[in-house]
């Protein structure tokens, strides 16, 4: 869907829009989109400084005309969140959109994993998307996104920590688009689980993304399907949306297997899936049983006599 089809609500031109995990693959991917694409002044949160690498590639978006910057702030610490969102509104006079990207990995199995390894994959994601809410608080605000991961729908083996922290966001974008039905927050809250990315995006081993795709059909999604599916996501009325990509009748199901917990699930590049329900068939008319000579129905005992 090209950018000026969008609704001014969804994707308005030059808003100030900030990125948590923006120098992650997904957070550069959107970066460069909504920069070069729709003039939008884009602000990074990362909890690190950019290396050599990060430094050359936002040099070389503003070389393009990009307005883009960066500001140390870990969002899974409140005091660091809302200083670093009074920082862009002193810059930049205003926030019309929120991008909750950050996210880590710490795969293993459950009885292994310590307090430690948990607290570090729920912290960017999950408190970190508590953090931007509250320090955005009710100021005007057109979009709050979350990035979730269709790992919160389905789990995977391995990452129990990354799926509840993925599905808490889910429940998360809920609970926040309930509250700006009563007037305590600004701004449609939409949360977008989605699969592998080609180049983006948590990454994964090769021996990993075989099993997906051999289990469910996953296949990573390419960068132009994503923005697309992010598009789309944006110009619906959606609260929650996962989106796949890969073999059709493994993803199917897949589907059937795990649900639509997701709110909405979308194949991308294909029809929406669940479709629609078949029509009901017509009952077949049962035929009269078949009598023997003894006038007794085929297969049927003799009654006992009364007595």
């Amino acid at each position: 869907m090209p950018a000026a089809t969008m609704p001014a609500a969804a994707l308005r031109s030059g808003a100030v829009t900030v990125i948590s995990g923006g120098l992650g693959g997904l957070g550069r991917i959107f970066a460069e989109h909504l920069a070069l694409g729709s003039g939008a002044t884009v602000v990074l949160l990362g909890r690190s400084d950019p290396d050599a690498e990060r430094r050359f590639w936002l040099e070389e978006l503003r070389g393009r005309g990009a307005s883009i910057h960066h500001l140390k702030a870990d969002v899974a610490d409140p005091v660091q969140t809302v200083a670093a969102v009074a920082e862009v509104r002193r810059r930049f006079g205003r926030i019309d959109g929120v991008l909750h990207a950050a996210g880590v990995v710490r795969d293993g199995s459950l009885l292994s994993r310590t307090e430690e390894d948990v607290a570090a994959v729920f912290g960017p994601k999950a408190l970190g998307a508590v953090n931007l809410d509250a320090a955005i608080g009710e100021a005007p605000l057109d979009v709050f996104v979350l990035f979730s991961s269709l790992a919160g729908q389905a789990g995977n083996r391995g990452q129990a920590a990354y799926a509840f922290a993925n599905r808490f966001l889910d429940g998360f974008a809920d609970w926040r688009e309930e509250q700006r039905r009563q007037g305590r927050r600004r701004g449609r809250t939409l949360s977008l689980s989605w699969p592998l990315w080609d180049g983006g995006g948590i990454a994964v081993t090769p021996a990993a993304r075989a099993q997906l795709a051999r289990e469910a059909g996953l296949a990573p999604m390419s960068g132009e399907d994503g923005l697309r599916a992010f598009e789309a996501a944006l110009a619906s009325a959606s609260v929650r949306r996962a989106v796949l990509t890969g073999d059709a009748a493994r993803l199917r199901a897949f589907l059937d297997r795990v649900g639509d917990g997701a709110g909405g699930i979308v194949m991308a590049g294909k029809r929406r899936w669940p479709p629609r329900p078949p029509r009901p068939q017509r009952p077949r008319r049962r035929s009269a049983p078949r009598m023997s000579g003894n006038g007794r129905r085929r297969g049927c005992a003799p009654s006992s006599p009364r007595r």
